[in-house]
């Protein structure tokens, strides 16, 4: 029988199960993933399957064999090397296995690629929107995608492609607790960082006057113990206990015990495992009504959804009316391992119908050019410009003979033109780059998207993936021809796009500074740990953007800007007065949020924005958004700069009730350089951006958001142009990045250059 007819009928399958090397499968003390893949193993070996596991060391072998495979460290001194190891072992575990099943990395699998067999790849982490490109750029057919949550995948925009398979408990191995502990106690189970949110959940039993135990380790991560110390550890004590790190037993025993489980996180939490282990046993769940919260909890039936500290402090009263059956009952028929398995059997079988298709080989392009030095003239050049710039002071350029133009390629991403020709946050700051580096002398060549502007150093265009580029490989192949033209002759490479895009550039030496504006994920943290070592410059563009990434400690921080001179001063908001909302419309942006707290505060909102084309955005406007639209809330559409301007002017105070991990709200700066105050949740960026009290509020709840609005009047709009001057304008900005291009230009040791 062949490979593909024995998956599609699913008789004996010869399962390939990859995981990270991080943690052994299973985990000696608790990783949820690996628990998650253990119970995986296991499930297909119960139903016949032949399971070959390539894991870290320590993992277990399922029958069909464990090939061990080991995290970055100094045996393997290199990337390239770990990969070419890798690529070896997995072609070998994968050569008589009749499907792959992948919980790793994805361009680590480029050899199994040619090798035509079916791949699942599971997704665990928060997608970045460039995974599924990455795959399809390698192969057109035989890879079949999972994410964890709809709330996951929802904003994807290969969504569409996405099955849906919600993590899995063994319910045999917790028991059920029929009733709570007496005296009664709440329970935070996680790692001890803001977007976990230990501190709401401290004081979301402090004001229901219940005992809260925490259990959860603190990450070497920066800023996370500063966290610890000042969030955490002054409010413990005999009703607010730090257990420190915990083991399977312990949280078993935990959870059994506990009145409710608090999981009042402030992210985009893809999946949280501990929800359904608290089900499991009985113990009902409240938490924050954002990300996978709502896919897993029944309000008022499992637990309850909050908004507020508030209302998590009031739903603790009401854990007693939550039904410790049917919480048991949710996870047996949801998230059990037989629901679980049954959905991975009717994957693998859908799998094995699509793989009897023809799958195109991977285009023969080479991916990357050989290497080139510069020409000495440049070289020379590099080291002139090096010496001189080494002279320069707090990022201003001296007189006279030390006042060099450099010649300075920026690296955009496809998809906008810069500047957008309506509303794009990552070109507009790109554009204000271009011309402010321009006005200072200096020679500006673009690689932009169609329709960009020459800056005059030149524009070189590049497009967004579409069928004339067939496969990733010829796109980035294409990329590289056109990147080492543009950067022949530049003395530094400003990168807003895509780190895996510039090999050519790597290649040639150039001193390189990388832009981050979307969150750390994904592949990123393997590509600043090999480009760190060769010193090239990441720009974060705040301390929470990077908080929780130890790969990041090296990160310079830089805020977004204005063009305070492009953006009028209102003194005076307009009468009748009104709120502002502007962004898209999507749970994580909070539209619902002001709404309610505008109601609240009985005054008008006004929303603008648009409704992206992904799933449950539609239904999120349909459900949450339109049935409130009237005299008192009204919303206009999509905008363009001008109506942006001129609605941010007459507003009384913007509102930005953001419920994700948002790197950077440029529209809060935006408003500031109006003179408008803003209202925002105490999250994310927020409060490295707004001075509470002075240029606006920061919010726990709605209910702090509503009382907010009729303070504004005594904010002072001119304060708050003044803030947007002093911290976020021109001057400001220029200062900083003129620092850090005399820093990548002068010549150095990589470890100076990172620092």
């Amino acid at each position: 029988m062949t490979d593909e007819r024995r998956v599609q009928r699913n008789q004996s399958v010869k399962i390939l199960v990859i995981a990270d090397p991080v943690l052994p499968v299973p985990p000696v003390k608790y990783g949820g993933i690996e628990r998650e893949i253990d119970l995986m193993c296991r499930g297909l070996t119960k139903n016949g399957h032949t399971v070959r596991l390539l894991a870290a060391p320590g993992s277990k072998d399922y029958g069909g064999g464990l090939i061990v495979h080991r995290a970055p460290s100094a045996a393997y001194y290199s990337r390239a090397c770990r990969k070419a190891w890798f690529q070896l072992i997995a072609l070998r575990a994968a050569l008589d296995a009749d499907l792959i099943i992948n919980h790793g990395r994805l361009d680590y699998l480029e050899i199994i690629y040619r090798t035509r067999k079916p791949v699942i790849h599971w997704f665990h982490n928060p997608l970045t929107g460039r995974e599924i490109p990455y795959v399809l750029g390698c192969r057109r057919q035989g890879d079949y995608f999972v994410g964890v949550s709809r709330s996951q995948v929802a904003g994807d925009t290969e969504a569409a492609r996405f099955t849906v398979i919600y993590n899995a408990v063994d319910t045999e191995a917790i028991p059920f607790s029929p009733a709570a502990s007496t005296p009664p106690y709440v329970v935070f189970l996680g790692r001890l960082t803001p977007d976990k949110g230990v501190h709401r959940a401290i004081e979301a039993a402090r004001r229901a006057e219940i005992k809260l135990i925490i259990g959860g380790n603190v990450p070497n991560e920066r800023g996370v113990g500063a966290y610890f110390e000042t969030a955490i550890k002054p409010h413990l004590d005999a009703n607010c206990e730090y257990i420190g790190p915990y083991n399977e037993a312990t949280r078993i025993k935990l959870l059994a015990g506990a009145t409710a489980l608090l999981f009042p996180i402030q992210w985009m939490e893809p999946f949280g495992l501990v929800m359904i282990e608290a089900l499991a046993g009985g113990t009902p769940v409240i938490a924050s009504r954002i990300a996978s919260a709502p896919e897993v909890v029944a309000h008022g039936k499992t637990g309850f959804l909050c908004d507020s500290i508030e209302e998590m402090a009031a739903a603790i009263h009401r854990a007693s009316e939550i039904s410790r059956q049917e919480c048991r009952a949710s996870v047996e028929e949801r998230f059990s391992e037989p629901a679980f398995m049954a959905q991975l059997e009717e994957l693998i079988a859908r799998v094995g119908a699509g793989s009897t298709r023809t799958v195109s080989p991977p285009a023969k392009v080479n991916g990357s050019l050989p290497a080139r030095r510069p020409p000495e003239a440049i070289a020379a050049k590099r080291r002139t410009a090096a010496a001189e710039n080494n002279a320069a002071e707090n990022g201003h350029r001296p007189t006279g003979e030390e006042n060099r133009r450099l010649k300075i390629l920026i690296v955009s991403d496809p998809k906008l033109a810069v500047p957008p020709k309506s509303y794009g946050g990552t070109e507009r700051g790109t554009d204000l780059m271009c011309r402010w580096l321009a006005d200072q002398g200096h020679h500006v060549h673009l690689i932009a998207a169609p329709g960009s502007k020459d800056y005059g150093g030149g524009l070189t265009v590049h497009r967004s993936p579409s069928a004339r580029y067939y496969s990733r490989a010829y796109r980035k192949a294409w990329f590289q021809f056109i990147a080492w033209r543009a950067a022949l002759d530049a003395d530094v490479v400003i990168n807003h796009g895509r780190m895996d895009y510039l090999q050519i550039v790597y290649l040639m030496k150039k001193p390189v500074i990388h832009w981050f504006h979307n969150p750390i994920s994904g592949h990123d943290p393997d590509y600043i740990f090999r480009r760190r070592n060769k010193g090239d410059i990441f720009v974060a563009l705040s301390y929470s953007h990077i908080l929780g990434h130890s790969e990041c400690a090296h990160f310079t921080v830089i805020y977004n800007a204005v063009d305070t001179d492009a953006i009028p001063f209102s003194p005076v908001p307009a009468a009748p007065p009104y709120v502002l909302f502007l962004g898209r419309l999507t749970p994580s942006k909070g539209a619902h949020l002001a709404i309610e707290a505008a109601r609240r505060a009985g005054i008008k909102l006004v929303l603008a924005g648009n409704i992206p084309d992904e799933p449950g955005a539609a239904e999120y406007f349909a459900t949450a958004v339109k049935p409130h639209l009237g005299p008192a809330c009204e919303y206009v559409g999509p905008y363009d700069e001008a109506l942006r301007v001129r609605l941010v002017a007459g507003a009384t105070a913007l509102l930005f009730p953001i419920q994700w991990q948002e790197p950077f709200g440029r529209v809060m700066i935006e408003a500031l350089a109006s003179g408008v105050p803003v209202i925002a949740s105490r999250m994310a960026s927020t409060p490295e951006v707004i001075t509470h009290g002075q240029t606006g509020f920061l919010c726990d709840s709605v209910e702090e958001m509503a009382a907010a609005i009729p303070r504004i009047k005594d904010i002072s709009r001119s304060r708050c142009r003044a803030a947007a001057e002093e911290r976020f304008g021109r001057a400001a900005f220029m200062r900083e990045l003129g620092q850090l291009i005399v820093r990548a230009v002068t010549p150095g040791p990589p470890s100076t250059k990172a620092a």
